[in-house]
């Protein structure tokens, strides 16, 4: 998984981007700057994003690793 498909997993579970950022605990613009490739989840977010998205946190953890590789 790579943190571009943010947004296809989002959607997938029919959660607008104020749905996701509310369950995770930040804002909508922090949402679309994650979504945007702008900027990367804090650590603290990957547990509540991973459950809120349907995936393993530590595939999460491995897109944000290869995210920080290629910036």
């Amino acid at each position: 998984m790579a943190l571009d498909q943010l947004a296809a997993l989002r959607r997938r579970r029919f959660m607008t981007q104020t749905d996701l950022a509310k369950k995770v605990g930040v804002s909508m613009k922090t949402v679309q700057s994650w979504e945007g490739g702008r900027s990367l989840p804090r650590l603290r977010h990957i547990p509540l994003l991973a459950e809120s998205l349907g995936v393993p946190a530590d595939e999460l953890l491995e897109a944000l690793e290869q995210g920080k590789a290629a910036a």
